[in-house]
């Protein structure tokens, strides 16, 4: 399977109860459905020697106070391309100038698998993404430096096609952020 991200727009309002709830990812996530969000609270309730010795289930926020806007929700998936994309972004492994380092560093720690960014955040994420297109990041491609620096999911120098792998999750990611921005939004990047 692999680490995998996505990112998903969010309004800067519903970021500040995501950070307070961590667990609204996932209705954030499944745009309001319940479903999951219901299961991953059955599992944080205690069992029987929890109950026992009396541990409780941590606290939540009412999902229902968690409205997913019109505009919210979009999602892209990055599948495993990410850390291509962040090393193309930057050529390093897990650092680079702000804010084209967004897909592994900054934002707001939501819990240990996601990270938010406020609408402004997004807006400067925008405004750097805008010159890059597709011939930019061929040009920055080094199948073997990276393999020196293990950029996820590994073996670039073996691999064919691996730069077109990468390539082909940069327009969506870069288009989500281009609206995102238009909107006013913020987004999360989640990995896991």
């Amino acid at each position: 399977m692999g680490m995998i991200a996505s990112l998903t727009t969010v309004s800067d309002a519903n970021i500040g109860k995501l950070v307070e709830d961590p667990l609204l990812v996932v209705l954030l996530e499944d745009r309001g459905d319940r479903h999951f969000y219901d299961k991953a609270r059955e599992r944080e309730q205690p069992g029987w020697f929890g109950r026992l010795t009396g541990r409780k289930a941590p606290a939540h926020l009412d999902p229902a106070l968690f409205v997913i806007g019109p505009d919210e929700g979009e999602n892209v998936d990055l599948d495993k391309a990410w850390h291509g994309l962040h090393y193309l972004f930057t050529k390093t492994d897990w650092s680079g100038e702000p804010p084209l380092d967004f897909l592994v560093n900054r934002g707001r720690d939501i819990d240990e698998n996601s990270r938010a960014f406020t609408a402004a955040e997004v807006a400067d994420i925008d405004i750097a993404l805008r010159p890059i297109d597709l011939d930019c990041l061929r040009a920055r491609f080094d199948a073997a430096d990276m393999d020196r620096l293990d950029i996820y999911p590994l073996a670039w120098s073996e691999a064919d096609g691996a730069l077109d792998y990468v390539l082909e999750y940069f327009d969506n990611m870069k288009e989500i952020i281009r609206r995102a921005a238009e909107r006013n939004l913020g987004m999360v990047v989640s990995c896991g």
